[in-house]
């Protein structure tokens, strides 16, 4: 029966790329699949994150435009 076997792989597949296209945390991705470590998780699927980079980047420069327009919290010294 190696075609069931085949299948259920696909679905294994298929159900970790949905995951990480949620945004879905890895070590959680990692647990679900039973992987022993995260770095076993990106070394079978670290291909379905090309573009996390530039995400993360871009999220950095948003938070660091917004920090002089954001009202202090009361209470709190604001730093540069």
């Amino acid at each position: 029966m190696p075609y069931v076997d085949a299948r259920k792989r696909i679905r294994r597949h298929t159900h970790c790329a949905h995951l990480i296209a949620s945004g879905t945390d890895l070590k959680a991705i990692s647990t679900r699949l039973g992987h022993a470590s995260v770095s076993f998780t990106l070394d079978r699927y670290g291909h379905l994150l090309p573009g996390r980079q530039a995400e993360a980047a871009a999220r950095v420069a948003a938070m660091v435009d917004d920090f002089g327009r954001t009202p202090p919290v009361p209470g709190r010294r604001q730093e540069l």
